[in-house]
């Protein structure tokens, strides 16, 4: 996945984030889309795009990349046992709950995007 890539995943996940907050996901993520496809336009090309993509693919699968995935993984379990009566946990819990571990993930990624944009332009 190239370095744009990572910055649209990152704006999508800030603004679901940001959005659950404020009781608006929907709408979050929307903007959060939006904002990305604007980033993606306004992002300079990737001269070494194969190189910046191969470091990011390593970085996301060392350690950021397991906590990403980890995060991931019990966001659905934990939900997955929410909608069948399992967990019952209140709305703003899982609002609270859901909203970190989005901006957590958006942040994570745009983190990865910019400092692989940094070390290409060295």
């Amino acid at each position: 996945m190239s370095v744009k890539g990572y910055v649209f995943i990152a704006l999508m996940f800030l603004g679901l984030g940001v959005g659950m907050v404020i009781g608006q996901p929907g709408p979050g993520i929307v903007i959060g889309m939006g904002i990305g496809f604007i980033a993606l336009a306004l992002l300079p090309g990737e001269g070494k795009r194969e190189e910046v993509e191969m470091k990011i693919h390593s970085e996301m699968h060392g350690t950021i990349g397991a906590l990403i995935l980890t995060a991931i993984g019990i966001g659905f379990v934990i939900g997955g046992l929410g909608m069948a009566g399992i967990v019952n946990l209140n709305e703003q819990v899982w609002r609270s709950l859901g909203a970190a571990v989005l901006i957590a993930l958006g942040a994570a990624f745009l983190y990865a995007a910019i400092t692989q944009l940094l070390k290409a332009r060295k």
